[in-house]
């Protein structure tokens, strides 16, 4: 039997539970690409990867790393793997019961099974390709394959060609269900949104000193908003934050905040949160308001924490607070705008909302960010006599890059700068019916069409 077991705080490792020994081929893939992506990530792969192992036994009745090491890890066997991902299709969405090999299951109807669960069935399949893809980038080279080093390239983009191929036939049932997480707010929703954290100016405090659960909630929820719309931190790395993650300089007249993994191992957390990628540690100035606000809520952590988390719960232990916890705090104050401001998630508009995430204030951050920098860069260039808007954007975006922690892989950023291009696009196209060329389209409208709203119309 196999197992997705937590080695530490960083790995993750599919394991035989019989010798206690990792899979070979799973171990491959860990060491060159899943051990430094997040812990989640590593368990949701390899569990994907430990259904792919189970199908392979039932079908070819030895194991996929025997069957590897019996070819001498040749390409006959990856091609195997690929001819099989159609009935591993088949398999997933039948409850992972593989059919008697004389009887052909019929295509999976999307009627019969849920939208979830073929979602959830497609993210597996398309995990399963990641880690075929990458065994063959692995084993089919000039140290495994005796040919002349021309015709194993050949051979390798040839099996990757037919891969490819086989990702694409599920793709349009991933999950759209983060499509949403994608959009941004506009200044009015964002405004709104911040107005469901209100914080007391002047809160009352017991002989210890201490304000009540309430008050504390209300001002950790209100720093928690603050991280993560103003600096455009993950979810994760606002709960790896301590008191000792903000200094000043010597001079005091800058503040930092330090976004980096725990190493001392404090964390009580059984899922303990973590960076990342490598280019996610990092040093934001932060400003001298949020660096009073923290200094000052942090001495009403340590007051009822033995921890020196900047976000705890507000029970008697304060224990450092959890992944969903802190999740739940957006959710809710969603929930809260939902009923206080319902216009902003009204269907029938185009920038609607349907639900607030904390990933979304990380989107909101950046496309805010992006502009910021834009405009700061624009000036510059200008002011040096060297208008390009290609080298403008293309500073702006390494710029958001480094401060939101994407690695230089990551597309992220260059999604943000199409966005905005986009935007300027669409201003400009509309401004060309104020020209005098195009107001020969100003007509007034007949008495039918004048049936709508005019007032609700943002002229």
């Amino acid at each position: 039997m196999l197992k997705v077991l937590k080695i530490d705080d960083k790995r993750v490792s599919l394991i035989d539970s019989q010798t206690l020994l990792p899979t070979f081929l799973s171990l491959t893939y860990c060491i060159h690409s899943l051990h430094r992506k997040s812990v989640n990530y590593q368990q949701k792969e390899l569990t994907s990867i430990k259904f792919f192992y189970e199908y392979w036994l039932t079908k070819e009745g030895q194991s996929l790393d025997f069957s590897m090491i019996k070819s001498n890890f040749s390409g006959k066997t990856l091609l195997s793997m690929i001819e099989l991902l159609d009935g591993f299709w088949l398999y997933l969405n039948n409850s992972r019961i593989e059919q008697a090999k004389n009887v052909y299951s019929l295509k999976a109807s999307p009627y019969d099974v849920p939208t979830e669960a073929y979602s959830t069935n497609a993210a597996h399949y398309h995990s399963v390709c990641r880690f075929i893809e990458q065994l063959i980038s692995n084993y089919i080279s000039p140290h495994y394959i005796t040919k002349a080093p021309d015709e194993v390239e050949l051979c390798r983009r040839n099996i990757l060609a037919l891969l490819s191929q086989k990702k694409k036939q599920y793709s349009s049932y991933s999950s759209d269900k983060h499509k949403n997480d994608y959009k941004s707010l506009n200044e009015n929703q964002f405004r709104d949104f911040v107005s469901v954290f209100p914080v007391p100016t002047n809160p009352t405090k017991d002989g210890l000193g201490k304000v009540s659960n309430s008050v504390y909630r209300q001002y950790r929820d209100h720093i928690l908003l603050r991280f993560l719309s103003s600096y455009g931190l993950r979810i994760g790395e606002a709960l790896l934050l301590r008191g000792s993650s903000f200094k000043p300089n010597f001079s005091e007249t800058k503040f930092f905040m330090m976004v980096t993994n725990l190493e001392d191992n404090v964390d009580p957390r059984s899922k303990k949160p973590s960076i990342k990628t490598a280019s996610s540690h990092r040093e934001l100035e932060i400003s001298q308001q949020d660096y009073m606000i923290v200094k000052g809520f942090m001495s009403q952590v340590k007051l009822i924490s033995q921890h020196d988390f900047l976000f705890t719960s507000s029970s008697t232990n304060a224990s450092p607070l959890s992944y969903q916890g802190a999740r739940k705090i957006i959710i809710d104050a969603s929930n809260r705008m939902k009923k206080l401001f319902p216009h902003h998630f009204d269907i029938t508009k185009s920038d609607h909302l349907q639900t607030i995430s904390p990933h979304m204030l990380r989107h909101t951050w950046a496309y805010f960010q992006l502009e910021h920098i834009f405009r700061r860069y624009t000036a510059d260039f200008i002011k040096a006599g060297a208008v390009d808007p290609k080298g403008i954007m293309k500073s702006a975006i390494d710029h958001l890059r480094s401060l939101g922690g994407w690695s230089a892989r990551s597309q992220m950023p260059a999604y943000y700068g199409k966005r905005f291009i986009a935007k300027r696009a669409n201003e400009l196209s509309m401004s060309k019916f104020k020209e005098d060329a195009f107001k020969h389209f100003n007509i007034e409208l007949p008495i039918f069409l004048r049936n709508i709203d005019e007032s609700s119309i943002d002229k």
